[in-house]
């Protein structure tokens, strides 16, 4: 997971070897994250998981 304050959205993505400054989440986390409201969260893993993008309310 990686997250951006000016754009205010936090993108989940798969999983890799060096998080590169993200957070690694596994699937049941990832699934389960919550934003805060006004932020947009964006499911970018590949086809095998859950794709979709949610608007916190």
């Amino acid at each position: 997971m990686t997250y951006g304050y000016r754009a205010r959205t936090a993108w989940i993505d798969d999983l890799l070897d060096d998080a590169g400054g993200g957070y690694d989440l596994c699937d049941h986390h990832a699934d389960g994250l919550g934003v805060p409201v006004g932020w947009t969260r964006t499911d970018r893993r590949s086809p095998a998981g859950p794709s979709f993008t949610a608007v916190a309310v």
